[in-house]
């Protein structure tokens, strides 16, 4: 019997053997006889992989499954069968629970915020503005240091993979969507001490919950991607993620149109409006054929960021109560519906600054925070990066894990070396700096020395970071700094890939040494024309045509001479980050398929 097979593959070109295991697959699965109805396709995550899994997934669904017989099949289940329905399992309030914790006046956080324990945290003992004039609101880049317990230990190069906590304001907004279901729950839920509207919701936000699944007059547990029961204060705070990604866009407009169709056919005019514009976006979202549309889902971003951002603006239509003759329905979009649409939090990932010679009881990272505009004029905030920034040395408590990384500096303190970041990308530079001048330092060494050119990139001279450090750095020749300033008043725009064109000749002569390292960290963008500089300084000053040239850079590559750390790519907003996101993936692919 012939088997059909369709693979979807995933992974990101920012690695090597972008989808290696999804092509592997398909070959062993093509050798086993089965047969290609749909070509393989690979999602990549350094694009966005969330429409190509999407309309991959519609694209099969269509192939195996006709809509004839959907249709059928439909026909056949009944018109009775009704979808599955969510409701919150609310439990009684723990012992641990003080009641006399819970605000009762009307002040600006009627809940605490959660604290991570100290079994799971680790304490924030340092974090410093870089930025002369910085302010956490605009413009601000942190160097926050954590403490570390004996038996965790780093290497130079790793990752701090850091838990998020969405902010208190943003909470607090989304809860002020569905305050009219809160306060029903608390007076229904038994004996609650409060009366007041602030109150009635602080307690039932510190109330144990799950979610049941309905369908068919079946109940069983809800599958949520975090563990319940659990209060939803921390839910909210810890786990759920209020951004909008592409998936929770189509996602979200599907059930927000499967809701409307209950609607009240005599709606107030405002509604009706309200009505009109949902129907509008998930036209720009879906096309005809029902796929979605890449541009539709970055406008829809662009207008809305978070899910907070749409519950406000349609929060009278979806989230309350709606007249209808003379009764009240109840609202179009119930709290579940909202917790099991939205994706988990995830941990984001922060190159490590410090070198654990330093101390190792301590870790060290370089944040840049996150504060700016979606294309639309929405305010976009970075939900770690404002996180981690506000942190209280010596009080607050994080959340994280060491990630191992292949990004490591050389073994040989005489090995000639190339760095190259841009902003934040400085930040595992310091670490392989640090470990430098120990080596240089320590006793008993071999006195030979290769040289170290660092090349760093910033706005203007005010936005230089660990200035200070880096001039004793290259005051006692663990490096040679080169400078590059985009913005400096009555100076020409500088970029880090200017200085190398500039360097070409010596750039060369290291590039072309068997013990050279060349390392970049930074966006994929910088990292492309960085490329291309070292590909034009072997072609002009090694007379190597370009084809040579490459593979000149793929040979160092395959030694591990060089290397890269780069970000900007794997990203859950949207349309608003093109600076932050859509211009440092541009070339992600095109510099990688340097090397394919």
């Amino acid at each position: 019997v012939d088997t059909k097979i369709a693979v979807l593959a995933l992974g990101s070109t920012l690695y090597p053997d972008f989808c290696r295991a999804g092509i592997q697959l398909e070959q062993k699965l093509s050798k086993a006889g089965g047969q290609k109805f749909v070509q393989i396709t690979k999602a990549d995550d350094a694009t966005d992989s969330e429409p190509t899994v999407a309309n991959w997934l519609h694209l099969i669904k269509r192939l195996v499954m006709p809509s004839h017989i959907e249709a059928q099949l439909k026909l056949q289940a009944g018109t009775n069968s009704d979808p599955i329905e969510y409701k919150i399992r609310w439990g009684n309030v723990s012992n641990s629970v003080d009641e006399n914790s819970i605000e009762v006046d009307n002040s600006k956080d009627p809940f605490p915020r959660f604290e991570w324990s100290d079994e799971e945290s680790f304490l924030c003992v340092r974090n410093d503005e870089l930025i002369s004039n910085g302010d956490i609101e605009s413009r601000s880049t942190r160097f926050i240091t954590f403490a570390l317990p004996n038996q965790m230990t780093y290497e130079s190069g790793d990752h701090l993979a850091v838990h998020p906590l969405n902010s208190l304001d943003m909470v607090r907004r989304f809860v002020g969507c569905f305050t009219e279901e809160l306060k029903e729950s608390a007076l229904r839920g038994g004996p609650c001490p409060f009366s007041e509207s602030s109150a009635l919701v602080a307690w039932q936000l510190r109330q144990p919950f799950a979610i049941d699944a309905i369908e068919d007059g079946n109940v069983l547990p809800a599958q949520l991607p975090f563990n319940t029961p659990t209060t939803l204060s921390k839910a909210l705070q810890a786990h759920i993620d209020l951004s909008l990604r592409s998936g929770s866009v189509t996602d979200l407009l599907t059930l927000v149109c499967e809701s409307l169709e209950k609607a009240p056919e005599k709606l107030s005019t405002a509604n009706q409006e309200k009505k009109k514009k949902i129907l509008n976006l998930h036209c720009q979202v879906f096309d005809k054929s029902n796929i979605t549309s890449k541009a539709g889902v970055e406008s829809f971003i662009s207008q809305y960021p978070t899910i907070v951002d749409f519950l406000e603006e349609f929060c009278a239509l979806l989230c309350s109560k709606l007249e209808n003759e003379n009764t009240h329905q109840n609202p179009l979009l119930s709290l579940a519906q909202m917790i099991m649409l939205l994706p988990r939090l995830q941990t984001r990932y922060y190159s490590i600054s410090s070198s654990p010679k330093d101390d190792p009881s301590k870790v060290s990272i370089t944040v840049g925070v996150l504060n700016t505009k979606t294309s639309a004029g929405v305010r976009l905030s970075g939900v770690c990066s404002n996180y981690i920034a506000r942190l209280r040395p010596m009080k607050d408590r994080v959340r994280f894990s060491i990630r191992k990384s292949s990004f490591r500096g050389p073994t040989k303190l005489s090995s000639p070396v190339i760095m190259i970041g841009a902003g934040t990308g400085l930040a595992p530079m310091m670490g392989f700096l640090s470990d430098r001048e120990h080596e240089m330092n320590a006793p008993g060494g071999s006195g030979v020395i290769g040289g170290c050119h660092l090349f760093f990139g910033c706005r203007t001279e005010e936005e230089r970071l660990y200035p200070s450090t880096i001039d004793h750095w290259e005051q006692t020749q663990v490096l040679k700094h080169h400078l590059a300033l985009s913005r400096e008043p009555n100076s020409p725009k500088t970029y880090v890939q200017d200085l190398l064109d500039r360097f070409g000749a010596e750039l060369c002569q290291l590039l072309m040494q068997s013990d050279t390292h060349y390392y970049i960290c930074g966006d994929s963008k910088v990292a492309d024309y960085c490329f291309e500089s070292c590909v034009n300084a072997l072609r002009k000053h090694g007379k190597m045509s370009r084809v040579s040239a490459v593979q000149h850079i793929k040979f160092m590559r395959s030694q591990g001479r060089w290397q890269y750390d780069l970000w900007g790519i794997i990203s859950h907003f949207n349309d608003a980050k093109r600076d932050v996101r859509k211009k440092k993936q541009a070339t992600a692919k095109t510099w990688l398929l340097n090397f394919s």
